[in-house]
């Protein structure tokens, strides 16, 4: 865990010019609130689980929630009360509106989790428009409650994609966009960035059986995840 990192992106990212060609994307992408702690220690105590230091940074000194980074990453916000938010669904269980007791595979990992132990950070695909999102696992403890983090299906609830934490997650997103201009990608884009073979993974993982399919992308794609640093 790195926090100086996020940091040093968080300060990256404010100076960031945004240049969508509508104002109202401008809006959505601009950072207007931040979290305090008495609102991160409300979400812990309503999700029952104690946040990562590095993503209690992004809440408290770049935005707690209500905005969409970048025009295409929708970030949730944590302590607000529902009224005050676009989202206030904080696990995926609630997010994709399924039985707790129905378990998600998380096919890089090879095994089942309770879709009430994801605690999204995420609420939907930026791009596709879907309630695909992505959420830290947390069904087990972690050195410094540094989850690993998941993407989970809209369709079939499970994780189609794992990266070590947080931090990872925001170092991704940050490297494939901070160049660009006007048109960006949200994280599995980057990491799967052709559109059929992202439909695929999103749609066609639905039962372990499918893990042979999952490694044949996965291993075409891994140069990308080798641009980003990532196993």
């Amino acid at each position: 865990m790195d926090v100086s990192k996020v940091r040093r992106i968080i300060s990256e990212m404010k100076q960031k010019k945004l240049d969508f060609p509508y104002k109202g994307l401008i809006e959505d992408a601009t950072p207007r609130i931040t979290a305090t702690d008495a609102q991160i220690e409300k979400a812990e105590k309503e999700t029952g689980v104690k946040y990562p230091e590095t993503y209690k940074t992004f809440l408290k000194e770049y935005s707690n929630g209500e905005i969409v980074l970048l025009g295409i990453e929708p970030m949730i916000s944590q302590g607000l009360e529902e009224s005050e938010c676009y989202c206030n669904e904080r696990n995926s269980a609630r997010i994709l509106h399924s039985e707790p007791e129905k378990g998600s595979y998380i096919f890089p990992e090879k095994r089942y989790i309770s879709p009430e132990k994801m605690i999204a950070f995420t609420y939907y695909d930026g791009y596709q428009q879907s309630n695909s999102h992505w959420a830290f696992i947390c069904d087990k403890e972690y050195p410094d409650n540094d989850y690993p983090v998941g993407y989970v299906s809209d369709n079939t609830e499970n994780v189609i994609c794992v990266l070590k934490n947080f931090e990872t997650w925001l170092d991704v997103f940050w490297q494939g966009n901070k160049n660009g201009r006007g048109m960006y990608s949200n994280v599995i884009m980057l990491l799967y960035p052709e559109y059929e073979d992202r439909m695929e993974l999103v749609d066609d993982l639905i039962s372990p059986e499918a893990y042979p399919f999952y490694e044949k992308l996965r291993k075409k794609y891994d140069c990308n995840f080798k641009k980003y640093g990532l196993d």
